[in-house]
C-alpha cells in the first residue's frame, strides 16, 4: 500500500520494541525515514540494527528520557523537522486506581502526556 510517506521524517517514541517497533517497520516499508526514540540504549541500538538490515539508510535512534525536559530538548534539538509523530512512549502501571500510588500515577502520565 502506498500511503505517500516516501521521504517523510517520522519520529516514533517508544519505538525500540513492541507496538512502537512494529510501527517503525511499517513506516520504513512505506519509504519514510524513521527515528526511534527510547530510554534504554541497548534496546534502541538493537532496534536500529534490526531495522537497518532492510533499510540501512532510513533508520536512526536517539536515547532520551522523554519524561524529562532534558530528554525532550535533546530530541527537539536533533530533529528540527518532523513530518509524522507516533507518540508511543511510556506505559501506564497495571492495577486498579487504589493499587497505584500518586507518585507512580503522575510519573506515568508525565511521560505519556507531556513527553
Amino acid at each position: 500500500m502506498d500511503l505517500g510517506l516516501a521521504g517523510k521524517q517520522v519520529l516514533v517514541t517508544g519505538g525500540s520494541r513492541g507496538i512502537g517497533l512494529a510501527a517503525v517497520k511499517i513506516f520504513l516499508e512505506e519509504g519514510a525515514s524513521v527515528v526511534i526514540v527510547g530510554q534504554n540504549s541497548d534496546n534502541v541500538s538493537d532496534a536500529v540494527a534490526d531495522c537497518s538490515k532492510l533499510h540501512p539508510d532510513n533508520v536512526s535512534g536517539i536515547v532520551a528520557d522523554l519524561a524529562t525536559a532534558q530528554g525532550r530538548k535533546l530530541v527537539v534539538d536533533l530533529l528540527p523537522r518532523i513530518d509524522v509523530l507516533v507518540n508511543n512512549a511510556g506505559a501506564i502501571p497495571g492495577g486498579g486506581m487504589d493499587a497505584v500510588d500518586d507518585d507512580t500515577w503522575r510519573k506515568a502520565w508525565e511521560l505519556k502526556v507531556f513527553g
